[in-house]
């Protein structure tokens, strides 16, 4: 079972995902209780597409190993991308009661609370995880989210900043800080951050409808019925209009 489950760890690393699986079942096949290979499957049926399966394979590495954070970390992300953010929840407690200081269980649970409307206790967990990691963007980023969402828009705005200060590229961050501002009453600013995404993305909705609001507010009508045209071209339903903004996401892989 060995060349099978070192040859489809390999294809994972390659980026062949259905191979790895072919030859991760066949050790599984050749050895049921080789753990390390059930969790490798579940990542590679993730990378497939297939939540299912993946927290199939990661319940299987669970049962051979029940002190096993890793897959139940990873079957936590499979959960909400399955969108099942209550069964998440449970996996990241028994993570985080084993391992308190894991920061990025911590960030995770944060993301998965703020989904079910429960934006103060993911501040709590945020803040946690960042004095663990106090330069994370995603946390950072989620923070931010988090408190926009309750209302706190010059704690969103410095925790924006700070992403922006760490990856400068970051348009959703961005795009966020001119949200921000614009809760703010600074609109000069807004437009600022509206701008420059707009400079490397033209067809950035978020930030098109942004700029549209924030140059109406500046009393530059023409200029903001020239972004809501194009933001009409782009989107002519209507679809996204707010594009840039949302929760950050979970990278696939944090915590194995």
């Amino acid at each position: 079972p060995d060349a099978y489950y070192n040859r489809g760890c390999t294809y994972a690393e390659l980026g062949e995902p259905d191979r790895a699986v072919e030859d991760l079942s066949r050790a599984i096949a050749l050895s049921p209780r080789l753990t390390l290979a059930y969790h490798h499957r579940g990542l590679a049926y993730r990378e497939l597409g297939d939540a299912e399966r993946a927290i199939r394979d990661f319940g299987a590495a669970i049962e051979l190993e029940p002190i096993n954070n890793v897959s139940r970390y990873a079957r936590a992300v499979s959960e909400l991308q399955r969108g099942a953010p209550d069964f998440a929840l449970r996996d990241l407690d028994a993570v985080l009661a084993v391992d308190p200081d894991n920061a990025e269980a911590l960030r995770a649970r944060g993301i998965t609370l703020g989904g079910l409307d429960r934006p103060d206790d993911a501040i709590a967990d945020f803040d946690r995880s960042l004095l663990l990691d106090p330069d994370n963007p995603v946390t950072l980023a989620a923070r931010a989210f988090a408190h926009d969402n309750l209302g706190r828009h010059e704690r969103a705005h410095e925790d924006y900043a700070r992403v922006i200060a760490i990856t400068p590229g970051d348009a959703r961050a961005r795009y966020g800080r001119g949200v921000a501002c614009l809760q703010l009453g600074r609109p000069a600013e807004a437009l600022e951050d509206f701008d420059v995404i707009l400079e490397s993305d033209p067809d950035h909705l978020g930030a098109l409808f942004g700029r549209g609001v924030t140059r109406q507010s500046l009393g530059r009508d023409d200029q903001a019925n020239e972004d809501f045209a194009r933001l009409s071209d782009l989107a002519p339903d209507g679809d996204d209009a707010a594009g840039g903004g949302g929760a950050p996401g979970l990278p696939p892989d944090a915590g194995a």
